[in-house]
Formats: C-alpha cells, sequence, structure tokens
C-alpha cells in the first residue's frame, strides 16, 4: 500500500464517525444572557414583579398569581377563578356569567400595584369575550379575594412606582380602544378613591384625548402616567400625518377638580420615518429637581428625551427634543420600543431593542447619572448588551422595568422571534401551522410564543445585574 493510499484511508476513518453525528443549530429561541451570564433560576423569572407594603412580592404569569418572601415561593393562586369570582359578582354587563376569555398573553399590561395601605391593583383584559371592557381589580388581603371595576375602554394600562411618583393611594389607570382588531382614538383618565375601605371610581372618566393612538406597549413598558402633589401628567402618541414622524402629546389633570390644566402640549415628533407609528409610545417620569422627563420613543430610529422648564407642571414650557445617541453609538444603530425607570439618585435606566449591523437585534441598556452624559460603557457605548439573540433577523423583548421600596430595578423580558427559516420552523414545530408576510425564504408565524423568562436585578441602579 502506498503513502498516499495510507494517508487517504486514515482520513478516512477519522472522518467516518463524524458523518452520523447530529448536526446541531441553534434554535430561533435561544439567545445569550450578556449582561448576567451567572443568572441563576428562580420564581421571580415567572413575571414582572410588584410589591406590597411590607415587601412582599407579587407577579402573574398566564393563570396564576404568585406571592414571594425573600425570594421563595409561598403561595400560587389561581387569579383566573379569583377574577371569575369578582367579575361575575361587580360587573353587571356578563350578568354573572362571564365566559373567561382574556389575554392572558404578554403583550398587555400584567403589572401588580400596591399602595401604601398594601391594597394590590391589576387589570384584566378581555378577549373575544362577553366582558366588552378592560377591568381594574383590588384586592384588600394580599390576592386572596378580589374585587372589579369596569373601565371605559378595552385595553388599559396602569400607573407603577416610580422614584418621584406618588403610590400612597390607588394608582392611576389609562384605558383605551387600540385593542387587537378594534381601532378607536378615545383615551381616558380614570382615578380611584378609598371610601370606607373599598376603592371606588373619583368621578367619571376624564377624556384625555380623541386622538390617540396609544395602544398596549407590548414590547416594552414605562409609565404614561405620571402622579405628584395632586397632579397628573398623561403622555401619549397621537393620530397626526401632516408629516414624518409621531407627535407626542402631554396633558396635565388637577385631580382635586378634576380637571384639564390649560391647553393639550406638543412635546415634538418622533424620528420614525413613517408619520402615527403605533410603536413610538412615550415614557414619562421625574428628576430629584421635580422636573417631568418625558422619552419620545420611535421605530427603527433614536430616541429623544425633553425636560419640562417648570417643577410639577406640563404647562410651563419645555426643552426642545434632543435625539439620544448622535455620540456613542455605531453607525446605523436604532431602537424600538422603551423601557425607563428613575433611581432616587437621578439616574435613568432605559431598556430598548436596538437594531444595528448584525441584525440581531438585541435588548440593551442605555444610563444617564443625573446631570451627566448618558455613561460610555467599557467598549465607548453608551449602549450596553442585556441579552443577544443567537439569530440575525426579526427578536423583539417583551420587557418590563420596575423599582421596589428600596431601589431595586428589576428587569423582566421574554424573547420573542420571528420570520423563521423552514428549518427554524420545523425545529419549533411550527410547520403547517398559520403563516403571513412570507419573502426571502422567511415566513412569520402566527402561532410562535414569547420564550425563555428571565428577571434580573441590579442593586446598584443599574451598574450591574444578576
Amino acid at each position: 500500500m502506498t503513502s498516499t493510499t495510507t494517508f487517504r484511508l486514515m482520513v478516512k476513518l477519522i472522518l467516518a464517525p463524524l458523518l452520523f453525528l447530529p448536526c446541531t443549530v441553534a434554535r430561533p429561541s435561544e439567545y445569550r444572557l450578556v449582561a448576567a451570564s451567572g443568572h441563576a433560576g428562580s420564581p421571580l423569572d415567572t413575571g414582572s414583579p410588584g410589591f406590597g407594603a411590607d415587601g412582599t412580592t407579587y407577579l402573574r404569569d398566564e393563570k396564576q398569581l404568585i406571592v414571594l418572601r425573600n425570594g421563595t415561593q409561598v403561595a400560587a393562586m389561581d387569579f383566573e377563578k379569583l377574577a371569575e369570582v369578582a367579575i361575575n359578582r361587580d360587573i353587571p354587563d356578563v350578568a354573572g356569567q362571564w365566559d373567561r376569555r382574556w389575554d392572558r398573553g404578554f403583550m398587555n399590561d400584567k403589572s401588580v400595584v400596591s399602595d401604601a395601605s398594601g391594597r394590590l391593583y391589576t387589570l384584566l383584559i378581555p378577549r373575544y369575550s362577553n366582558l366588552r371592557n378592560a377591568a381594574l381589580l383590588w384586592s384588600d388581603n394580599g390576592g386572596r379575594d378580589w374585587h372589579a371595576l369596569k373601565l371605559p375602554g378595552r385595553n388599559a394600562a396602569i400607573e407603577r412606582p416610580d422614584a418621584f411618583n406618588d403610590h400612597a393611594g390607588p394608582p392611576t389607570v389609562l384605558s383605551f380602544e387600540n385593542y387587537g382588531g378594534v381601532v378607536g382614538k378615545r383615551l381616558w383618565l380614570n382615578l380611584f378613591k378609598d371610601v370606607g375601605g373599598a376603592i371606588l371610581p373619583d368621578g367619571p372618566s376624564i377624556l384625555i384625548s380623541s386622538n390617540s393612538i396609544l395602544a398596549g406597549n407590548h414590547s416594552g413598558a414605562a409609565n404614561s402616567t405620571f402622579t405628584t402633589k395632586g397632579q397628573v401628567f398623561v403622555a401619549f402618541n397621537a393620530d397626526d400625518c401632516s408629516t414624518t414622524g409621531t407627535k407626542i402629546v402631554v396633558r396635565q389633570v388637577d385631580r382635586a377638580r378634576h380637571a384639564l390644566v390649560g391647553d393639550e402640549v406638543v412635546l415634538g415628533r418622533s424620528l420614525t420615518q413613517a408619520c402615527a407609528d403605533g410603536h413610538d409610545i412615550p415614557a414619562i417620569t421625574m428628576g430629584p429637581d421635580r422636573r417631568l422627563i418625558v422619552i419620545i420613543g420611535a421605530h427603527h430610529a433614536l430616541l429623544q428625551w425633553v425636560r419640562a422648564d417648570a417643577q410639577d407642571s406640563a404647562v410651563g414650557g419645555w426643552s426642545s427634543a434632543s435625539p439620544i445617541g448622535t455620540s456613542g453609538l455605531a453607525k446605523g444603530d436604532v431602537f424600538t420600543y422603551v423601557s425607563l425607570a428613575m433611581s432616587s439618585d437621578g439616574t435613568l435606566n432605559l431598556i430598548s431593542r436596538l437594531t444595528d449591523a448584525s441584525a440581531r437585534y438585541p435588548l440593551v441598556q442605555l444610563r444617564k447619572p443625573w446631570n451627566k452624559p448618558w455613561q460610555r460603557w467599557p467598549d465607548g457605548s453608551i449602549v450596553r448588551p442585556i441579552a443577544e439573540p443567537d439569530r440575525s433577523h426579526y427578536s423583539a423583548w417583551r420587557q418590563r422595568l420596575t423599582v421596589d421600596s428600596l431601589g431595586q430595578l428589576y428587569l423582566n423580558f421574554r424573547y420573542y422571534p420571528n420570520m423563521l427559516t423552514r428549518a427554524e420552523a420545523a425545529q419549533e414545530g411550527l410547520v403547517g401551522t398559520e403563516t403571513k408576510d412570507c419573502g426571502h425564504g422567511l415566513c412569520w408565524y402566527v402561532t410562535m410564543r414569547e420564550r425563555g423568562a428571565v428577571t434580573l436585578v441590579s442593586t446598584d441602579d443599574g451598574l450591574t445585574w444578576h
């Protein structure tokens, strides 16, 4: 046997076993947890946490209300059954026969909020149901029993605790008509009060706008209302296609007078190329100087921020909208969706989806210490990756950023990939299911679900996560 023949035989013997090894391809549902690679899973991962006055943690998954104390699960209640009892008893529209059809997904607000007395509040959004309106549910015994209040719109968003808003009493709730196949432009502010231990509407719902396009913030969440010193401030995106970008508006409401203060204030327009884009949801907060701050959302564009000129007022003038990332970003970096939390020292943390040259749609953080520029991370960028998919093509993140009474940050998110190749769809068991928007070897799979729920915690105002 020649040396050449011997070499060829050796190569065949070495490679032959490899031909039978399975070809491993990353599933579309996989991602890398960049900011907290050592994260250990816990019950906290289940949903976006809310915190009772005694420090107890409450969160919702698709069907349950989960209760944690000191990080340990102590109860898991059947929230669907509890909600059914409350709605059948308290909302006459269903005549005691609610069909239990409601949106269990994570594209709407499932926040659990507490006031200073320890009462809990959460929302229920009906879907294809004989219950036509969203409902505010409240509990005064730690979630064991609930009461229901009908809201004027089909969808809703609740004000969550922030560093400088008032969360002593019942939270404010926005309700609106945009949901599923229903489109409407009315936006209502709903106020509530304690009457002899019961939570009741504080007067009729206040019509904030008949030209709003505010919808559920399904892939990012921040407050659209902010309450302080008897005033409520509402930020929303409006329907106006007179030019490109989405018009962003703020209104002020005096709680005692139950009345709008001044005229509608236009803060600017988003940098999105389309007009009246529902993705461009603004986020409202306040700094230690008691001046309001609004982040103008975007859809594949730069975010912007504006700040009020006067303390505790939306009608005393505003700065011009300033793009975030005119420096400190790679060329072509743009954002979609935004979550926001303000720390007690004035540190502003934003979480958003980035679209960059890799087309991987990572979830990223931007951080601005009080009265300082946007923080530069070790690579010189103002963008810090939190999580990054193991694939290119479309991804979204169902993210929620919340803060507890100690100022600790909680970032809950789920990963939602789509526009799948046929091979990816096969890995997910979706071949043969409903698709749309197919092209270039990719399809949108209607029944694709979110994956990989995680809650990261920061005890240092967003510097590190675990």
